[in-house]
């Protein structure tokens, strides 16, 4: 073979190796890199949203968790500083409840998405608040407000009326969910909280409309009142995402226990087993709470997944002894 023949030929093996070396996908190795590329992108994407929904969930159950917590934390630590807790039937909207209680239903109106469940008196201390005080000077008021003024200074304490409800989420009762506040309350229902003290203010010793005489000590429960008005105002929300459903049923109360749940209906997401008061009797109530993060959780509103419906059960001693007898020497 020439000299020529040899240089062609390397030549030739050169353009081709270039030729291959330069040469793109063939159709079908591309669209084999696509499917490959999109089962993988698939695969990669259904992960992470499987992640964000896991993520999502386990957040809304542990907010849930932590916020009926909370709630059940400031309930109980205000329920111990009761004189008087309300028999159940004592706030079912009938007169005659327990120890012939006057339902304080009827002496306080609420608005209808409230239902009371949780009533007590207990004494708060005075000055209600540090530019809420009593006049230094007595004599400079009328008489009737200077001797108040005066027992006042030396008791140190006044009874104040705390009410806890349950208020359903206004749009199950077709109407607007936004507050006067201009919030969303979440979830089918809040727990609100209602206190209401004789004076306000307390400077001027200005008696609270309807509230017309104390409670008397040897028997709460017949507190009288002139017809106390309510607004959906004076009841501010505790806390929201409670649920409102009667599922898992209610317990039954321990003997002496009556349960203080929401008149007409079986709803066992806020309710409490409160000890009868009694000559002697040490109060006490246990209180049960259970809250919804199905909304949160994003899963189907008709779903009654317990994961989601976390519930606590707290007993909680009142403070004092309802009409208590010290004991004879016999």
């Amino acid at each position: 073979m020439g000299r020529k023949n040899r240089e062609l030929i390397f030549k030739t093996y050169i353009a081709h190796l270039r030729q291959k070396q330069t040469a793109g996908f063939t159709l079908l190795e591309l669209l084999m890199a696509i499917v490959v590329g999109s089962i993988v992108m698939y695969a990669m994407m259904t992960l992470v949203l499987s992640l964000l929904g896991t993520e999502k969930q386990e957040t809304a159950k542990s907010q849930i968790q932590q916020e009926m917590g909370l709630a059940m934390d400031y309930i109980a630590s205000e329920m111990q500083e009761a004189v008087y807790i309300y028999p159940g039937n004592c706030l079912d909207g009938v007169d005659g409840g327990t120890d012939g209680c006057t339902d304080l239903r009827t002496q306080i109106n609420f608005p209808q998405e409230i239902h009371p469940i949780l009533a007590f008196w207990k004494l708060e201390p005075i000055p209600y608040t540090e530019d809420d005080n009593l006049p230094e000077d007595c004599t400079a008021l009328p008489t009737a407000q200077a001797g108040d003024c005066r027992d006042l200074k030396t008791r140190g304490h006044t009874y104040t009326l705390v009410v806890y409800s349950l208020r359903v989420n206004l749009a199950q009762l077709g109407q607007n969910p936004i507050n006067q506040a201009g919030v969303v309350w979440q979830g089918p229902a809040q727990i609100t909280r209602y206190r209401l003290r004789k004076y306000d203010p307390l400077a001027s010793l200005t008696p609270t409309p309807g509230f017309e005489q104390d409670p008397n000590p040897s028997n709460f429960g017949e507190w009288p009142s002139g017809g106390i008005q309510t607004i959906p105002l004076d009841h501010p929300v505790l806390v929201d995402s409670v649920d409102n459903q009667n599922q898992p049923e209610l317990e039954d109360c321990p003997d002496d226990y009556t349960r203080s749940a929401v008149s007409g209906n079986n709803i066992s997401s806020f309710y409490a087993c409160v000890r009868n008061p009694g000559r002697g009797t040490m109060q006490d109530a246990i209180v049960f709470l259970r809250g919804n993060a199905i909304a949160r959780a994003g899963q189907p509103p008709a779903s009654r997944n317990p994961t989601y419906l976390p519930s606590l059960q707290r007993q909680v001693q009142a403070r004092s002894v309802f009409q208590r007898e010290p004991p004879t020497l016999d």
